[in-house]
């Protein structure tokens, strides 16, 4: 089938229309029209990539805010915890805790002490052991 012939609006060049009823739409060459569409499919990727591209720019700003936010909520998060305990009862786990410390450590010295009357009364009593032997010797 016979088109009809026109002048392409780009190029100005005149071409067959590829039939008689394409003739009222179609007003580019094939060189042209092909030439068009790639523009056109050009511009729609580019700006798909735009729109991909600021969405992850918004994405990325939404993170940066919430990971800067995470300090404020843990210190926030701490004075709140720390305000719900009341003064006495901080002072209670920390006697509590202290008291602890203070009976291991007085164990430990008693143990200590312990020990060392034990090595001063072993001593002696070698000592007098010895004394009493040697005023034996001398009475004799």
């Amino acid at each position: 089938m016979v088109g009809i012939q026109k002048e392409c609006q780009m190029c100005k060049i005149t071409f067959v229309t590829r039939t008689i009823k394409s003739a009222s739409w179609q007003s580019h060459c094939e060189k042209c029209q092909s030439t068009r569409k790639r523009e056109q499919h050009i511009h729609r990727t580019q700006s798909k990539i735009e729109h991909l591209e600021d969405s992850l720019r918004s994405e990325l700003k939404t993170l940066n805010d919430k990971v800067s936010n995470v300090d404020m909520l843990v210190s926030a998060e701490i004075s709140n915890a720390l305000s719900t305990l009341s003064n006495n009862d901080l002072y209670d786990a920390l006697s509590v805790s202290l008291q602890k410390e203070l009976n291991a450590i007085v164990a430990k010295v008693e143990a200590d002490n312990n020990k060392f009357r034990e090595k001063i009364q072993n001593q002696l009593i070698t000592m007098n052991n010895k004394l009493v032997k040697i005023m034996r010797e001398m009475e004799q």
